[in-house]
This record gives structure tokens, C-alpha cells and sequence, in this order.
């Protein structure tokens, strides 16, 4: 919840835990660099590319794969840019054909040992004192994120298990099937959709 109220917060969930495969899951917010391709581009990764090449990072054995760097995610629209297709006749959401950012600082965990870590990598630079000044003082301000109370969405049961309701996620609607089932849209926006 602390890092939600961030710009652009990413959280890569491994949900299916078996052996090598999602064994990781990563959180992360306030990316450095921020990249949004609204329009078709005959070269969309550029931007990336040149962000890249500012700020090699190294790879840490004993660390989780994912120690900073590139997240996001392409859209449907975004093969506009590499073959001649009609866009979509509706953008009822407004989204960008991708949307990328940055992230040198890192929360992640390693589910089979029950592991976690926060990496900071100081990007972009490339003189090593400078990053790691930089480093240092980005892994500051995000522990002082996780150190602010969170802002309470829902109640903790005896089980461990929290509860937030559907309204403090999305405005809920009811619907004619039944009181327990509800939507994040009415019926009105509905029959226009």
C-alpha cells in the first residue's frame, strides 16, 4: 500500500511458485526514467536503447535475476509499429501503445528461501562514485516510503487475511443477477460500452 501511492508502481507477482519458475516477485515505484509511446514509431525501442546504454548495470550472483531495470508493458496497438494494420476503433481507456520505466531501486523476494532484498542500482551514470551516491540516497527516500503509514484500505482478519472492499478499489455498481455481485461500471456505461 505504501509504495501504491508512488508514480508508476510495478509489481511483478510470481504466483506460480515451482522450482526456478516464479520463484521471484518484485515491487517497485518512481522510476527514473519514464518512456510512453502514444503514436507508432518506426523505431519504439530507441528510447530504451539510449537510457541503456547511460547506465550499464552488473549483475550480483547470489541476488535475484531482476536486480533493477526496464518494466512495463506493450499493448495490442503497439504492433502499429512494425506492421501497416488499421488501429483500433475504440480507446475506451485511453492507453498508450506501451509504457515503460526505469527502476533502479528494487524491493524483491525470493519465495522459496523467504529471502528479501532491496537493490539499488544509482542509474543513470556511469561514473561509480556518482552512482553510488545517487544509490544511496534513492534506497533513503524509498525506505522512508515503507516507513510512512499506509493509508488503510481494508481490515486484517484473524486468519492473517485482509479484506478490502470492492469500493476502495473501484466504484461498485449492483447488478440484477444478484446483491453479492457487482460491477466496476453501471449498467448505463454498460449498454454505451
Amino acid at each position: 500500500q505504501r509504495l501504491s501511492q508512488q508514480k508508476h508502481c510495478v509489481w511483478l507477482d510470481s504466483a506460480m511458485q515451482s522450482g526456478t519458475l516464479g520463484r521471484s516477485s518484485y515491487m517497485s515505484a518512481a522510476p527514473v526514467r519514464f518512456v510512453r509511446l502514444d503514436k507508432p514509431t518506426p523505431d519504439p525501442l530507441r528510447p530504451i536503447r539510449d537510457v541503456l546504454r547511460s547506465c550499464p548495470v552488473e549483475k550480483i550472483d547470489g541476488l535475484p535475476p531482476m536486480q533493477g531495470g526496464w518494466m512495463g508493458w506493450w499493448g495490442y496497438e503497439m504492433g502499429r509499429c512494425f506492421e501497416k494494420v488499421a488501429p483500433a476503433q475504440r480507446n475506451d481507456f485511453h492507453l498508450p501503445l506501451a509504457a515503460f520505466g526505469l527502476y533502479d531501486v528494487l524491493l524483491s523476494w525470493d519465495h522459496a528461501t523467504g529471502d528479501g532484498w532491496i537493490i539499488s542500482q544509482g542509474c543513470p551514470g556511469q561514473d561509480a562514485d556518482a552512482r553510488q551516491r545517487r544509490a544511496y540516497r534513492r534506497l533513503q527516500r524509498f525506505l522512508s516510503w515503507l516507513e510512512r503509514p499506509a493509508a488503510s484500505l481494508g481490515t486484517q482478519a484473524q486468519d492473517g487475511r485482509f479484506h478490502i472492499p470492492g469500493e476502495a478499489i473501484a466504484p461498485q455498481f449492483p447488478t440484477r443477477w444478484s446483491e453479492r455481485w457487482t460491477s466496476n461500471f453501471s449498467a448505463l456505461e454498460y449498454r454505451r460500452a
